[in-house]
């Protein structure tokens, strides 16, 4: 941390015209900051995410796959251990972007799902070891929704493990206050409501809201703007609003253990070269 300028004032002997010198303010050498990254482990993360992209840019399929972003914390305190970000560039050069751990938005897909269903189980929409069926939903219209593949009759337990779309659709539905009939509209009558509960819940988790990450700027989320009955459904598994890799892993980590802290960087500040004077220790942040 910067220090503060010593002020001294310029007087001038009557007899002589020699300077005299006296001190206002006196100066102070800036202090240390001790941050929570781990040198070693960040280096790791780094060489990690370019050897990924590299072996990306010979896979056809994934042509456009030129950014990645990690970020390790501790969940129980906040610490963050690494925070990496890489950009390669057509010739293969790589451009370092951690900030967009912080900064960019991304689709978060069925990493919702556990939050979904929190959600649906906290709110009854759906009851522990209730099965449905996961097999192709048909609506009025040609619509068609279902999962990757069809898992059949789940329980809320499969329906993690096999990240199935249906149930989280049937999830959505009942929020919304309406029921699924082959072939039928999809009418949705308190579909406002549903969309108020899900961004209560996920505002709990992390999502959408700034983690308060100790940096000068960080960006909430990339909110949806047409709440839909069908984008409801896209809601629910994670392709409708964005998040920031860092929600993410704020999120996860409150679901993991019940609690969310703060994300920080900064653990202590000590007198400068003395390891020994802490003036200022960084305490875990409940948030929720």
């Amino acid at each position: 941390l910067s220090g503060t300028k010593t002020i001294k004032q310029i007087t001038y002997d009557e007899d002589t015209g020699s300077p005299i010198f006296s001190t206002i303010v006196e100066g102070k050498k800036g202090y240390d900051v001790e941050l929570s990254i781990d040198i070693d482990l960040q280096n790791s993360i780094d060489n990690i995410i370019k050897d990924t992209l590299k072996a990306a840019k010979s896979n056809p399929y994934r042509k456009d796959f030129k950014q990645a972003f990690i970020t390790l914390m501790n969940p129980q305190t906040g610490e963050i251990l690494a925070m990496s970000g890489q950009q390669i560039t057509d010739d293969g050069d790589f451009i370092p972007f951690a900030s967009g751990n912080y900064l960019q938005s991304f689709l978060p897909g069925s990493t919702v799902k556990p939050g979904v269903l929190y959600m649906g189980l906290n709110e009854q929409a759906v009851q522990i070891n209730e099965v449905i069926h996961d097999a192709p939903m048909y609506f009025k219209g040609g619509l068609v929704k279902g999962s990757y593949s069809n898992k059949g009759f789940i329980n809320e337990i499969e329906a993690i493990r096999q990240s199935s779309n249906v149930y989280m659709f049937h999830i959505a539905i009942r929020l919304g206050g309406g029921y699924y009939t082959p072939h039928g509209a999809l009418y949705l009558p308190d579909v406002n409501t549903a969309y108020e509960i899900y961004r209560k819940y996920f505002s709990m988790y992390g999502l959408g809201v700034k983690t308060q990450l100790d940096v000068p700027f960080e960006e909430s989320a990339y909110p949806g703007s047409d709440d839909t009955s069908g984008h409801l459904l896209d809601y629910s598994i994670g392709q409708y609003e964005s998040y920031t890799p860092i929600q993410l892993l704020q999120y996860i980590s409150t679901l993991g253990t019940g609690i969310k802290v703060q994300p920080h960087f900064m653990n202590q500040i000590l007198e400068i070269n003395d390891t020994e004077t802490i003036l200022l220790q960084h305490q875990t942040q409940v948030l929720n």
